[in-house]
């Protein structure tokens, strides 16, 4: 693989002697070290796409040593860092971006449109709070500034003028207005493991208990440092009046027990972010009902086994469909069958038997790129995700 890369590289600058080329993410991948050596060339740099502050982590001292080591590799790699506006707190862009820029080699963004108030932003592309793109655009300008002058002053390597500061992560943002908690009853004989299921962005969880009884969760930040934003979740009742409402640090674990006020419905509604955001796993205690709203879709975050109403009259589902992307391969398996090999197709039909269906969605040796796994049911009537078996939900009919 390092002999075709450096192939791919000579023929280009057969072409343009010139051609100025990069990759992203840097240091990320098995290719990184051959990109690193081969990419440049004496007076072309090579633009290495870092991703150590995209998600609201700030700078830290390994990002200069990460920079150096790209650049021992070769002198002309220009280790560029990209961070995320709506991921950090309005007072920490500067110092972010200051720092960082004066450690490395400069610094990008995704996206510039996130600061253009003229254009009407989807929930992923909201700015934090009521702040502006105008209010973020003058917090790069100060940075820039601090910067254009080290340059002048010759003091690039001793960056003072803006005072560094430990980033606040931000918290998701999470709404529930909207929320509409169906009329659901238990299935199943109620014993099963607890076993928690691994999601992204904004789900929800459907949970069935009886007057007083503790609906005990667990929830995780799985994404740690690398998608340095809190959680935010919210518990409702069957009528969608607020029973609790808290965060999770990232890479903290929080359980908390809420007594069941009547017999009936609650929803829990967790958010960790937009557009590829921070991933938790969500855990309900035994003996509770629950089951992960699918209704539009259900997105579970890596390789994991659940379960699913399959085909049948009066509820069922006829059809399991999983959205991943194009550079994605896994395998999934129904009933312990055999497994059928999915290899870079963002979109699967997975006809279903009868009854209830054990889901394995597992790696394939073709490839361990297999994260994203979007479930939703065409035209089905229990548009449901079943993390235990024995404590379903389904429709009242």
């Amino acid at each position: 693989m390092t002999a075709a890369v450096a192939e791919f590289v000579r023929r280009l600058r057969e072409i343009d002697p010139a051609i100025e080329l990069g990759y992203m993410p840097a240091e990320h991948h098995a290719l990184a070290p051959c990109l690193d050596e081969t990419l440049a060339a004496e007076g072309v740099p090579a633009w290495l796409d870092a991703w150590d502050m995209y998600n609201g982590s700030g700078y830290v001292p390994s990002i200069r040593g990460r920079a150096e080591a790209v650049r021992k590799a070769h002198p002309m790699n220009r280790f560029i860092v990209w961070l995320r506006p709506n991921s950090y707190r309005l007072s920490d862009i500067a110092p972010s971006v200051y720092h960082a820029a004066a450690n490395t080699d400069g610094y990008s963004i995704w996206s510039l449109a996130m600061l253009d108030d003229a254009l009407k932003h989807s929930p992923g592309m909201a700015l934090p709070g009521t702040f502006t793109g105008a209010d973020y655009l003058a917090e790069f300008k100060r940075a820039n500034a601090a910067l254009r002058a080290d340059m002048a002053a010759g003091t690039l390597d001793k960056p003072v003028r803006i005072s560094a500061a430990k980033v606040v992560p931000l918290v998701a943002p999470l709404s529930w207005e909207d929320l509409v908690v169906p009329a659901l009853r238990p299935a199943g004989d109620g014993t099963g493991l607890d076993r928690a299921i691994t999601l992204r962005d904004r789900r929800t969880v459907f949970i069935y208990a009886q007057a007083g009884q503790s609906i005990c969760v667990t929830l995780a930040h799985l994404a740690g440092a690398a998608r340095p934003i809190s959680l935010q979740y919210a518990l409702l009742d069957g009528k969608g009046a607020l029973l609790r409402n808290e965060a999770v640090n990232p890479g903290a674990t929080d359980t908390f027990a809420v007594a069941a006020p009547e017999t009936g419905m609650y929803a829990l509604r967790v958010s960790g972010g937009s557009d590829g955001q921070a991933w938790y796993s969500v855990k309900v205690a035994a003996p509770l009902h629950w089951a992960v709203d699918a209704r539009d879709s259900a997105y579970l975050f890596g390789p994991q086994t659940f379960y699913v109403a399959g085909a049948g009259k009066g509820g069922g589902n006829p059809t399991l469909r999983i959205q991943s992307s194009a550079a994605e391969c896994f395998r999934v398996a129904l009933n312990d069958g055999t497994a059928r090999e999915v290899v870079r197709t963002p979109v699967v039909d997975v006809a279903l038997p009868p009854g209830v269906v054990k889901v394995a969605c597992e790696k394939s040796p073709i490839s361990d790129y297999a994260q994203n796994f979007r479930l939703s049911f065409p035209d089905g009537g229990t548009p449901l995700v079943f993390p235990v078996r024995e404590r379903r939900l389904e429709f009242n009919k």
